[in-house]
C-alpha cells in the first residue's frame, strides 16, 4: 500500500472567501482526504480565511494568478512542483472538484505519472498527423508525479504555446514522449470532467474517485450523487450550458470522423486531382480547418502553392501567400486545384463554378472526404 506521507493534495486558490459550491468541494476533500498533507497554493498577497486549521500555504508571486493562462503557465513551471519535491505525488484539487471515496493511495500505486479525467470526444491540438487529438486528460483533478514532471519541463520549451493553450492539453500533446499516462479506463475510474453522462456510461454506470467542474457540464447529473453525500444543491445552478455543451460533443465526433478521413484519403485524393503535382493546389479558407490542413499535409509532403480567402485581410497564413477569392478568374487550362477548407462551402463554390471550376475535377471541399 502506498505510503500516504509521499502525496500531498494541492489546492490552488486566488480569494479569500469561498462561494458555496467552493465550501462544498473543499469540504468533502477535507472529510475524505483528512488523513493526507494539503496545501494551498496562493498568491503573495492573499491570507485565505478557510484554512480548518488543516492546510499549509504555498505563495507564489501575485502576476502568476491574474488570468487563467498565467496560472496555467504557473503549473508548468519547474518551481511548483520543486516546493513539493519532498513528496511523490501530488493531487491537483481545484475548487470545482468533488470526491466520492478515498482512492488515493490506490492510484498512486499504480505508478503512472499523470492520471487526468478523460476527454472522450477529443481536445484537438497539431503536434504531428500521429499527435493531433489529446484524450487523458483533464488538469484539474489530476494526480501529479512531481520527479516525472520536473524532469520533464526540465527537457521542454513550452513558452510558443503557453498564452494559447490551457496547461492540460500542453501536458497531454508535449507530454507523450516523457510521461507515463493512464489508459482512458484507469482514467474513467479516477475521474469524469466533460460529458459526465457519457464518462459515467463508459465506466460501466460506475462513479469515479472524483469529478471536475461538476456546476458547469451537467449539475443536474451531478446533483443527486452529490446531494447523496449530505450536501444541499437547493439554489445552485448551473454554470455552463448544457445543451451547448452536448452540440460540442455532437461537434466533436463529427470533426474526428472527418480528421480520420483527411489522414487516410488526403493522398490519394489531392495526387488524383492534381496529376501528381502537375497542377497548382490551392487551399481555400484561412479558418481551423486550413490551418490543419497546412500542418497535416507538410507532414504528407503535399505541396501547397498558397491559400485563398475573401474574409480574412492578410498577406501570409503558415508561411503560405494568401489572396482574395478574385484571384481565382476562369481557368480553361484547367491549371488550378482548389480544396475548400471551409465546412459551410456553399457561397465559394458558386463562386468556383461561375469562373468554370467543376466538383472533383477542379475542387473538392473538405466535407468530400469524409
Amino acid at each position: 500500500m502506498f505510503d500516504k506521507s509521499q502525496v500531498a493534495v494541492v489546492i490552488p486558490t486566488y480569494r479569500e472567501r469561498l462561494s458555496k459550491t467552493e465550501e462544498i468541494s473543499l469540504s468533502q476533500a477535507l472529510k475524505i482526504l483528512g488523513e493526507y498533507e494539503f496545501y494551498y497554493i496562493c498568491p503573495e498577497s492573499l491570507e485565505p480565511n478557510d484554512l480548518n486549521g488543516k492546510i499549509h500555504i504555498v505563495r507564489f508571486q501575485d502576476e502568476w494568478f491574474s488570468s487563467v493562462r498565467k496560472y496555467s503557465a504557473l503549473m508548468l513551471q519547474k518551481e511548483l512542483y520543486r516546493k513539493f519535491s519532498g513528496y511523490e505525488y501530488i493531487l491537483v484539487y481545484q475548487l470545482d472538484s468533488f470526491l466520492f471515496s478515498d482512492q488515493l493511495s490506490e492510484f498512486c500505486d499504480l505508478g503512472y505519472d499523470y492520471i487526468g479525467a478523460p476527454w472522450l470526444h477529443g481536445i484537438l491540438h497539431y503536434v504531428s498527423n500521429d499527435n493531433l487529438l489529446q484524450k487523458i486528460g483533464n488538469g484539474g483533478f489530476s494526480l501529479r508525479k512531481v520527479s516525472a514532471f520536473m524532469n520533464w519541463l526540465e527537457q521542454i520549451d513550452l513558452s510558443a504555446y503557453i498564452d494559447i493553450e490551457n496547461e492540460d492539453v500542453l501536458i497531454a500533446a508535449y507530454g507523450k514522449d516523457w510521461l507515463r499516462f493512464s489508459d482512458i479506463k484507469v482514467a474513467l475510474r479516477f475521474s469524469f470532467d466533460l460529458d459526465p453522462k457519457g464518462s459515467y456510461q463508459e465506466n460501466d454506470f460506475r462513479v469515479p474517485f472524483g469529478c471536475h467542474a461538476w456546476q458547469r457540464y451537467d449539475l443536474e447529473f451531478w446533483r443527486p450523487f452529490i446531494e447523496r453525500e449530505g450536501y444541499d444543491l437547493e439554489g445552485i445552478t448551473a454554470s455552463g450550458n448544457y445543451e451547448r455543451y452536448q452540440l460540442r460533443y455532437q461537434l466533436e465526433d463529427e470533426r474526428n470522423q472527418l480528421l480520420e478521413r483527411v489522414l487516410e484519403k488526403s493522398v490519394q485524393e489531392i495526387e488524383n486531382l492534381t496529376n501528381r503535382r502537375q497542377r497548382k493546389l490551392y487551399i481555400w479558407g484561412t479558418g481551423l480547418w486550413g490551418g490543419l490542413v497546412a500542418q497535416i499535409y507538410h507532414e504528407l509532403e503535399i505541396v501547397i502553392r498558397g491559400y485563398i480567402d475573401n474574409k480574412n485581410d492578410i498577406s501570409d497564413f503558415m508561411g503560405y501567400p494568401v489572396q482574395r477569392g478574385d484571384f481565382i478568374e476562369r481557368d480553361d487550362s484547367h491549371e488550378n486545384v482548389i480544396l475548400i477548407a471551409v465546412v459551410q462551402s456553399g457561397e465559394i463554390e458558386k463562386q468556383l463554378k461561375q469562373n468554370g471550376y467543376f466538383h472533383k475535377k477542379d475542387y473538392i471541399t473538405i466535407k468530400d472526404m469524409m
